[in-house]
Formats: structure tokens, sequence, C-alpha cells
């Protein structure tokens, strides 16, 4: 019996060449689409964390008619870590605090603060943490080894024999607030803390970062980018947190001070 269905020859049923053509195309344009895709995540994570370094051009005393003295420490990795020592003005200091910045500024950020201190009586360090400012270039790591950093500055302000008496506390912004509180938790030497809008944990920075700017789609790029950037820290996202050194700092003060419109948090 013939079947009423007509046969199909193998040219019916194959691709014609313009199919496959615009096949070809749309897997290279995807391909294409995620090679942009990681090499903008791995320029964003670079550019959080390469050096930005620079000479100053302003300081305390042209700032704030200030009497400074530059100075300097190593820190890990042999990262020279440079900074002004600012003592109180006119009469004897009634304690000694450092001033830790953001992660893109540098000293020149902490100066007016510094200004407020060194008037009420206080003795100020502000520095450049790694890879910022006049520090040595190298990646800063947003809190990992900057951490080491400020530690040094209190093992250079306890070498100074008219310092080391003085009792020493720490005022960080931003990066400088969350290494405050990381780098007290570890010495107990900084007798108080004020954090002003410090991060709870860096991936929670970095995804609210992403969310922030981008909205939904900023899901899509904070995994990546924070991956990339662990690469480049020689850290997890996740270890670089405030919140968990929090309880280590008690009975000591602690000062926090947050933006409500603060989204980074």
């Amino acid at each position: 019996m013939k079947s009423d269905q007509p046969s199909l020859s193998p040219d019916a049923i194959s691709p014609t060449q313009t199919e496959v053509r615009s096949r070809r195309r749309a897997v290279i344009y995807l391909l294409l689409l995620f090679v942009f895709y990681i090499a903008l995540c791995i320029f964003l994570a670079w550019n959080t964390v390469r050096p930005k370094n620079f000479i100053m051009n302003r300081d305390p005393m042209t700032e704030f008619g200030l009497k400074y003295e530059n100075v300097s420490w190593k820190s890990t990795e042999n990262v020279t870590i440079r900074g002004w020592l600012i003592p109180a003005q006119g009469q004897p200091s009634r304690g000694i605090v450092i001033l830790a910045h953001g992660v893109d500024g540098s000293r020149l950020a902490m100066i007016k603060p510094a200004n407020m201190l060194v008037k009420s009586g206080f003795s100020c360090l502000i520095f450049d943490f790694r890879g910022r400012g006049e520090s040595g270039r190298t990646n800063c790591t947003i809190g990992f080894k900057e951490v080491d950093d400020l530690l040094g500055a209190v093992s250079f302000i306890k070498g100074r024999s008219e310092l080391k008496h003085l009792p020493m506390g720490v005022l960080g912004h931003s990066m400088g607030g969350a290494v405050a509180i990381m780098a007290a938790s570890r010495e107990k030497r900084l007798a108080a803390v004020v954090s002003e809008s410090p991060f709870t944990s860096l991936d929670h920075a970095i995804a609210n970062h992403f969310q922030s700017t981008l909205g939904f789609m900023g899901s899509l790029f904070s995994p990546v980018v924070t991956k990339f950037g662990e690469i480049l820290i020689g850290c997890r996202a996740s270890d670089v947190a405030p919140i968990k050194c929090v309880k280590l700092l008690s009975p000591r003060p602690l000062m926090l001070i947050e933006d409500q419109e603060d989204k980074l948090c």
C-alpha cells in the first residue's frame, strides 16, 4: 500500500547554509559576550585593588598650620608605610589617635579630623595604607593586609619614648573603620575605637555596592567580581569581617557612626 504522505528528501530536512551561518554567528556573539563579561569583571576587581600612589601636594602645615613630622615603618611583606606624626599643639598630649582612611583615599582625607583632635589636645598619626598615597606600591587588599599596616602604626608609637606612655586610640573611615575594628581585636593597646561607616564583611559590601549601582543586574556581577578579587587579595572576602571581631573589643569603648543612607555597610 502506498502512503499518501510525501516523502522528504535529505536536502529538505537538513539546515540550509544560511541557517548554519546564522547559528555560528549566534554562538560567536554569545562567546564574545561571555568573554567581554569575564574581562569586565576582572577589570572591576583589578581597578579596585590596583596601586593608586601619588606624591602629596598638601600637608598639615599648609592646610591648618600644624607642625608635623614625616614618619615611616615597615608592614608585612616589607611594604613601607608612610605618614605624618602631628603632636598636640601648645599643651601636653592627652593621648594619641591613629587615623585610617578609606579604600580609595589617602592620609589627606584625615587631615581635617586630625586638626580637630590636635586642637582638643591629642597627638595624631595619619598614614597611607599600602598601595595608596606615598606608601609602598602594591595591591590594596580592602582590609585584609591593611590590618598589619595599622598594627605597624601601633608598634611605631610604642617605639617612640615620648609617645609610648600615652593612651592610644584609633579613628577610621569606611575601609579604615573596618580595619580599625579588626586591628583593635588583635591589639589590646588600642584603648578606644571610633569607626565611621565600616562594612560588616567585605563580601556583603561588594554585593551591596553592585545592587545599589546596577539594581537587580548587580547579582550578575558581584559573585564573579568577588571571586577574582579574592584571587588578587589572597583571601576569601567573607573572612574580612569586622562584625566577627566586635565582641573581642569589650570592655573597651567602641563608637560606630553610620549614615542612614549608607547602602554598603
